[in-house]
């Protein structure tokens, strides 16, 4: 039990070191969130297969500044999901997040169209691990990417945007070793299985 607080600790402490531009995104990406009517693809990908059940705590890492989907979700499925957004919600929002799925496992994270707008690799990966030690175990990490023109070259997609083009199972290396083996693509979206 000591030892999952302090991993907690640590993965806060992580956070925070990001946060607090120790290490920065070099393109915030903060214009892409602009899907305040649909479900993202990674949802309504969850709800076909039926991974979403009632009354699940869902941790929604980059959810952007619309509540949309927090909404139908709760209407559907009395799911809550809870938006983590360093650049679509404010300070305070985001730890008091961090703090209620340090006290209680998410049942499910989802990164939805994150990953493929940042540069940084390094930070690619601390939010993977991040979805990864707030999921409680046999939960689901659901990553959705946007692969662009699927050229696997990055560039400025429009001013403080970044988008990197790349496909699907090239994200694969940014989830930690221990976890690759459970980790999987299924239509488009990658699928990590604590």
């Amino acid at each position: 039990m000591e030892l999952l607080f302090i991993n907690d600790i640590l993965i806060n402490i992580k956070i925070i070191i990001i946060r607090y531009k120790m290490i920065e995104q070099q393109f915030s990406s903060k214009n892409t969130s602009v899907n305040s009517a649909r479900l993202p693809a990674v949802f309504n990908f969850a709800v076909s297969k039926g991974l979403i059940k009632p009354e699940f705590n869902i941790l929604d890492i980059g959810g952007g500044k619309f509540d949309n989907v927090k909404e139908h979700l709760y209407a559907k499925y009395k799911a809550k999901n809870y938006i983590y957004d360093k650049y679509n919600r404010g300070k305070d929002h985001n730890s008091d997040v961090l703090n209620f799925f340090s006290r209680k496992k998410a049942d499910m994270a989802v990164i939805s169209n994150v990953l493929n707008v940042i540069m940084e690799d390094d930070i690619k990966r601390e939010i993977i691990k991040l979805a990864i030690d707030k999921t409680k175990d046999n939960g689901l990490i659901l990553i959705k990417v946007y692969e662009g023109n699927k050229t696997s070259i990055g560039h400025v997609s429009k001013k403080d945007c970044w988008q990197e083009n790349k496909l699907s199972h090239e994200y694969l290396k940014f989830i930690p070793k221990h976890h690759q083996e459970r980790a999987k693509v299924k239509g488009g979206v990658i699928i990590i299985s604590k």
